[in-house]
């Protein structure tokens, strides 16, 4: 009796591996799905607050009162966080709209584009090109602007 192998265990060792393999294969496939999921999540998140203190009213960062856009603030906004050939103003839009994450690691920011447009122009055109093949959340909001329709868009990615 020594030395012989039993078939049966040959099989049932070869079914236990193969249910193990198929466990940590579907673990691995769906743990990285709900990882982008988050992070999309995420970013729509800080999207639609971004969106709600400019929209707001009640916030120095807001540019809009009751869903009226207001051209003071259009323009002191403009002139304090949109101006790309100087890196700090850009740097404190994103430190006051807070979309920045501290891990172990160090602080990780995310960047923003905001857009203010009515049919006739061009309100507001603050930060960086967005880069293509990225993940990114948008919002856009509908208001008033001298008895125009304009709408506010905020890209965050």
């Amino acid at each position: 009796m020594k030395g012989q192998f039993v078939f049966e265990f040959l099989i049932a060792g070869l079914i236990f591996f193969t249910i193990v393999v198929y466990t940590i294969s579907f673990l691995n496939v769906n743990v990285s799905d709900f990882k982008s999921k988050f992070y999309h999540n995420r970013l729509q998140s800080k999207a639609i607050q971004v969106s709600e203190v400019l929209m707001g009213g009640g916030s120095y960062l807001s540019i809009a009162e009751s869903s009226e856009f207001n051209p003071a603030k259009i323009q002191e906004f403009n002139e304090n966080y949109c101006n790309l050939s100087e890196i700090s103003t850009y740097q404190n839009l994103v430190n006051d709209l807070h979309l920045y994450e501290t891990t172990v690691y160090g602080v990780f920011s995310d960047n923003i584009k905001i857009y203010l447009f009515s049919p006739s122009e061009t309100l507001l055109d603050c930060g960086p090109a967005i880069p293509r093949n990225i993940t990114k959340a948008e919002v856009g909001r509908v208001g008033v602007f001298n008895g125009e329709m304009a709408k506010l868009e905020v890209v965050v990615w």
